[in-house]
């Protein structure tokens, strides 16, 4: 009778006075908490054990750049609407923010830098020798990573403005993650999100080391998940995601086999070449984006959608900087959209005149697009006037990137 309730809207009277009697539903005929883990037993009990499980992963000085972007946008509204965020706009307010930070902290620590964590002492010491602020930054930062790695996520999107000239818009949930990070700023990675969300899978616990992660970024308390906690697990399993890597994290989903290998190996595997804190990092965001599973025992697997990838990825060179990401995803999409299908070639023909039609599709800028469209086209995804068998698997594995179908269980956020 729930189940009828929720999917049709419509009870019986005696019905609905049942529901609210067991305390599923309330006054107002709204689920409450115990109807939800009611069909969740419910789906357990018909479908079985839920396989898949979800995670989410940003860094801190991610959620800056977010923060900045809508400092940006309320400039433009209140002052100057030539102030809206841009790339050029957005990475003039990042250097002065920077600046400042590392003034900060050079003032506060002073001669004893050696007291840093060691990312921000190394930095703080390229500050001090600095000639050329804006140089400094763009060694020190990458606002490009930064901004299609939240794309990627579905916390931003990329547009255009009145004028056709591209600009960053925040997703309702990137305005979520902002309020949750002005709250307490910090990373939150995709082993502390998980340790919330695996208890979705049946005879599953977090390891121990999760839940100490997670309690430390404040996901969880003592006993059960704080209410930051229950966001980011929602928000894992129902933001969109969309296939993005960087350079670094290219180079350790390549050394993942698809049969898996424990993360020592892993480390092992990249030691010389990249430091501990980049391959950490980047396990982080390739099992946030469901392309790598890691389990309690300390072993990573791909996932299906990582196999996928992996197939999609097979002509990319190492070292090719965002080899996939958010951009190159909505310019394949948009030309398979207008495109025809050839099955028995395995690639979708896009004609000349229909290219005008894909860039509206996209909601990119004409220079955007353009320029994405060369860098898939180099990747391999995109040949002269068609989508070839690599783009076709980059668009099947950002499909297995998301669930299938609505995940409900855990408790609704107003």
């Amino acid at each position: 009778a729930l189940a009828d309730y929720v999917d049709a809207g419509e009870a019986t009277e005696a019905g609905l006075a049942t529901l609210q009697a067991l305390g599923y539903v309330g006054p107002a005929g709204e689920l409450l908490p115990a109807g939800e883990w009611a069909l969740e037993a419910l789906r357990l009990w018909q479908g079985g054990v839920r396989e898949e499980v979800w995670s989410f992963a940003l860094e801190a000085e991610e959620a800056e750049v977010l923060e900045q972007i809508a400092a940006l946008w309320q400039k433009a509204s209140e002052a100057n609407p030539e102030e809206r965020p841009s790339f050029e706009a957005l990475r003039r307010a990042m250097i002065d923010r920077k600046a400042a930070e590392y003034k900060a902290l050079v003032e506060k620590y002073g001669r004893k830098l050696d007291e840093m964590p060691e990312k921000q002492r190394l930095i703080a010491e390229r500050f001090q020798a600095a000639a050329d602020l804006a140089r400094w930054y763009d060694d020190n930062f990458d606002l490009r990573e930064a901004l299609l790695s939240l794309e990627s996520f579905g916390l931003l999107e990329t547009g255009e403005d009145e004028k056709g000239k591209e600009v960053f818009y925040l997703t309702d949930w990137g305005e979520l993650v902002l309020d949750d990070q002005r709250a307490q700023r910090r990373d939150v990675s995709a082993t502390a999100v998980k340790a919330v969300t695996l208890t979705r899978r049946s005879f599953s616990a977090p390891g121990y080391a999760w839940w100490r992660e997670a309690r430390e970024q404040g996901l969880v308390g003592s006993a059960e998940p704080t209410r930051s906690g229950l966001f980011y697990a929602q928000l894992a399993e129902h933001v969109e995601r969309l296939p993005h890597l960087s350079r670094y994290e290219l180079m350790v989903f390549h050394v993942v086999p698809a049969r898996g290998m424990s993360e020592d190996e892993v480390y092992a595997a990249l030691e010389g070449r990249l430091d501990r804190e980049r391959i950490r990092w980047a396990l982080e965001k390739l099992e946030a984006r469901h392309l790598i599973d890691r389990l309690p025992d300390g072993n990573v697997v791909e996932t299906r959608a990582g196999e996928l990838l992996d197939r999609a990825l097979a002509g990319v060179p190492e070292g090719f900087g965002h080899p996939v990401n958010p951009l190159i995803f909505r310019v394949v999409e948009a030309l398979r959209a207008v495109g025809s299908l050839y099955v028995k070639e395995k690639r979708v023909r896009v004609l000349p005149r229909n290219l005008s039609e894909a860039i509206e599709y996209s909601g990119l800028p004409r220079d955007v697009f353009e320029d994405t469209l060369e860098a898939a086209r180099a990747a391999g995804f995109v040949g002269r006037n068609s989508v070839n068998e690599a783009g076709l698997r980059l668009l099947e594995a950002a499909e297995a990137m998301n669930p299938g179908e609505d995940v409900h269980g855990l408790v609704e956020l107003e």
